[in-house]
């Protein structure tokens, strides 16, 4: 499926925040992957009993109360909190700021936070009667609910959408966003993606896939996207979105003629581009077509995000945040294409083309 790009409308990532198991904000991010530290940690058995795994990548030090500041977070489930607090980072990075009428959230998830959905059903079999049950718990257990709470919680009036696309969903996210934007329905739209770790989660997690050697892990990034005629600062354009799915398994097709799309769209060469990343895949036939095509420099220009573990919807995006925390400490006179390659392991293929601008492009960004 191809992105919509009848729109000569650029649209470019203006500011961007995260939260991960490198710790809270952009600057943890940035110091962990230049380090390039290990996240995962013990799990404390008393905080997380029966849970299958051992081990995981969480956010350190992440309390909704004491990152948010305000009354209305007893309640708020995990994946919505780090959602609410990241959204409310990149506000504050943001260094045009866009009126609440005018600005979208468009957030990426797998299932929700399903431990809220979980939590629901189980009461709903262990009262004595599946009647009584908390109202209150119903909302969370909607998929939308995150997006929503970050709308309503930043008094952002402007569309409000939820892909649900797991590790694709960043991406498929990016496109959606960019039709907002070029089709005038917002000026700014924040796009991200948020996963919570949970013994839901990591239950359904352990029981619907074969390989645990990556640790599951959490956290929410999220990315400001406007115009490029705003004249805001240009950290990175996003020139084209493509998607496949992988008929009967062939994993290795679907990426190769995504890639192949994307790349014809923006008229480059396998050689002209800067960086090329995966996320969320471990199929070696994505490696070999990936291996085949792109040089090992280019392979190796951008450290992957897996080292925060899986993280699901938010995968993506992190992946996105690397390229961009990778060029802002790595600056370059002439601009780079990055692409960015998400694979679902349902069969779902996701790439996007970013251009970087270089020092000597006038692109308006803040110094």
């Amino acid at each position: 499926m191809t992105a919509g790009y009848g729109n000569s409308e650029r649209v470019v990532i203006t500011a961007w925040s995260a939260i991960s198991p490198f710790g809270i904000g952009r600057s943890p991010f940035l110091d962990g992957l230049r380090s390039g530290r290990p996240v995962d940690a013990p799990l404390d058995s008393g905080d997380w009993p029966q849970v299958p795994y051992s081990r995981a990548c969480l956010v350190p030090g992440f309390v909704p109360r004491e990152v948010l500041q305000r009354k209305g977070t007893r309640t708020m489930d995990r994946m919505t909190a780090l959602a609410v607090a990241t959204v409310g980072q990149v506000l504050q990075e943001d260094l045009a700021p866009v009126p609440g009428q005018d600005t979208g959230v468009v957030l990426a998830v797998t299932n929700g936070s399903v431990e809220s959905v979980m939590d629901f059903v189980r009461t709903s079999l262990t009262a004595r009667s599946p009647l009584h049950v908390n109202p209150g718990m119903a909302p969370r257990g909607v998929m939308n609910y995150a997006a929503g709470q970050c709308a309503i919680w930043y008094q952002l009036t402007g569309p409000n959408a939820t892909i649900a696309g797991g590790r694709t969903g960043g991406l498929l996210g990016l496109n959606y966003a960019r039709r907002l934007l070029t089709r005038g329905r917002a000026k700014r739209v924040l796009c991200g993606a948020a996963e919570e770790f949970s013994y839901g989660r990591s239950w359904v997690e352990f029981h619907s896939r074969d390989d645990h050697t990556l640790l599951l892990g959490e956290g929410a990034a999220v990315l400001s996207l406007e115009s490029a005629a705003t004249g805001g600062p240009e950290l990175a354009e996003i020139l084209a979105v493509e998607s496949r799915v992988a008929v009967s398994g062939d994993f290795a097709t679907a990426v190769d003629t995504s890639v192949e799309a994307v790349l014809a769209r923006c008229g480059i060469r396998p050689a002209d581009v800067w960086s090329v990343t995966t996320c969320g895949s471990r199929i070696p036939a994505v490696t070999d077509i990936l291996n085949a095509k792109f040089t090992p420099a280019a392979l190796a220009a951008v450290p992957s995000a897996d080292i925060l573990g899986d993280t699901g919807a938010v995968s993506g995006v992190f992946q996105i945040a690397a390229v961009l925390a990778t060029a802002e400490q790595s600056p370059a006179d002439l601009d780079r294409i990055a692409l960015v390659v998400a694979v679902e392991r349902d069969g779902t293929i996701a790439c996007v083309a970013l251009r970087l601008p270089g020092s000597s492009t006038d692109s308006g960004q803040a110094s």
